[in-house]
Parts: C-alpha cells; sequence; structure tokens
C-alpha cells in the first residue's frame, strides 16, 4: 500500500520572481524611454540673456521716473496712464528736456541688459505721447508733438547702433559654441548666424525661437542662417516695422 505523498510546496523564490517580474519589466521601459527622450533632445546654443523672450515681455513697459528718479532707471514706476493732467504735463516737459542729454553706458556695457533702458525710455516716450495726444488741451497736444519728433529722431539714431550692439555681445557670447555672428544691412538691419550645426532645420527653428524676442525687440528685419559664409540654409522675417514707428509696448 502506497503511502499517501506530500503535496510539492512551490519556492518562494519563484513567487518573488513571478511577481517582481513585471516590475523589473516596467522600470526597463521608464529607463529606455528616458534616455531615448535626453538623447532625442537637441540643445541649441545658449540664449543671448536680458531680452524679451517669446512668451513676454521680462522687462516693465512702464518702467519710468518722476521726481529725480532717472529715465534710464529699469526699477518699474507710474505708469504713465495713472498720472494726473498736471503730473502728466510736467513728466512731457522733463523727457523733452532730457532728450538732449548724452547717454551714458551703464555699468554692464558688455551684455544685452545695458540695451533695455534706451528701449525702456522709447516705449515710455509713446505711452506719454499716446496719452497726450489724446487730451483736449492744445497745450498738451503741442507737448505731445515736441516728444514724438524727439523719439522719432532717437529711434532713427539709435536702434541701428543698438542692432550693432547686440551682434557684437551675441558674437563674444556664442563664441565658444563656434557659431559666428555678423550684421549686414543699411541699417544694420541684417543678422547672420553661421554654425554647422544650422543644416539642421530643427535645431535653426530651436534657437531662432531663444533670440527671436530680441530681434523683434532691436526691430531686425531679417535673420539669416548658414552653414558656412555663402551657404545659406534657413531665413527669417523677425519684424517690419521701420525704425520711425512709434509703439507703447515692445
Amino acid at each position: 500500500m502506497e503511502s499517501p505523498q506530500t503535496p510539492a510546496r512551490k519556492s518562494p523564490g519563484k513567487k518573488i520572481i513571478l511577481y517582481g517580474l513585471p516590475v523589473v519589466i516596467l522600470l526597463t521601459i521608464i529607463i529606455v524611454l528616458v534616455f531615448k527622450l535626453s538623447g532625442n533632445k537637441t540643445t541649441a546654443p545658449p540664449a543671448i540673456s536680458g531680452g524679451t523672450s517669446e512668451a513676454g515681455n521680462t522687462e516693465v513697459a512702464t518702467a519710468t521716473t518722476m521726481g529725480d528718479q532717472s529715465v534710464f532707471d529699469p526699477e518699474p514706476g507710474p505708469a504713465p496712464h495713472t498720472l494726473t493732467p498736471a503730473e502728466l504735463r510736467q513728466s512731457l516737459e522733463r523727457e523733452i528736456a532730457a532728450s538732449d542729454e548724452p547717454y551714458h553706458e551703464p555699468e554692464n556695457a558688455g551684455t544685452v541688459g545695458a540695451l533695455h533702458p534706451k528701449t525702456i525710455r522709447y516705449v515710455y516716450w509713446a505711452q506719454l505721447v499716446g496719452i497726450a495726444e489724446a487730451s483736449s488741451d492744445p497745450a498738451m497736444k503741442s507737448l505731445a508733438r515736441s516728444l514724438k519728433d524727439k523719439l522719432r529722431e532717437h529711434q532713427l539714431d539709435e536702434f541701428p547702433r543698438m542692432r550693432k550692439r547686440y551682434a557684437e555681445i551675441s558674437a563674444m557670447t556664442l563664441s565658444h559654441s563656434n557659431v559666428i555672428v555678423e550684421i549686414h544691412g543699411s541699417r544694420n538691419d541684417e543678422i547672420y548666424f553661421i554654425a554647422n550645426v544650422f543644416n539642421d532645420h530643427g535645431y535653426v527653428r530651436s534657437f531662432h525661437n531663444s533670440v527671436i524676442g530680441y530681434l523683434r525687440q532691436y526691430r531686425f528685419r531679417e535673420a539669416r542662417y548658414f552653414t558656412q559664409p555663402g551657404v545659406e540654409t534657413d531665413r527669417f522675417q523677425p519684424s517690419s516695422q521701420p525704425d520711425s514707428e512709434i509703439h507703447e509696448t515692445h
């Protein structure tokens, strides 16, 4: 008579392996996905810091001066639309007088941020002009015309200089990434970026998106991309605004 056999016990190790297998597979999939995503990510040359991005302005457009505060101070000040008629008149008279004063380069003259006080100043002037032109006071309208003429004169002189300076700063900043930056055009309104990496159109767009805010702010008419001098891969028109055109925002 055969003795009853004791049922074989399942090995605990097999349970651990069976239960742990889905976890291992899941972790493997996550690692592979992370590796692929990081490997396919294209890193454009560093953007030139200190400007406005595509997402929005990094400076307060209404940065201004009241009292003895300088118009070149980028700290936020009272917005022009909050001024009383008397304050508006005083602001117009003060800015007209200040328009003939020489511009002193700030301490950070080697950065794009050093260009901001000029553009902030022009935006502020445009805002003052817009409000004063809507006034029914003839004297206020006259002040607005005077400041508007000064503003156009400044913009025609200074935008080409700012574009040239932006290109020089960009060239210094991007030189370690082997990107050559050149300025062209009778009014310095064309900027060339030259590098081997610009043979990839996706790479060009990624880089262009990182600088387009600055190119629009300084009113570059064209941005052109080359793999080497004479071999163009892409071309964009960041801005169609003439230098004489007045805007109350960047």
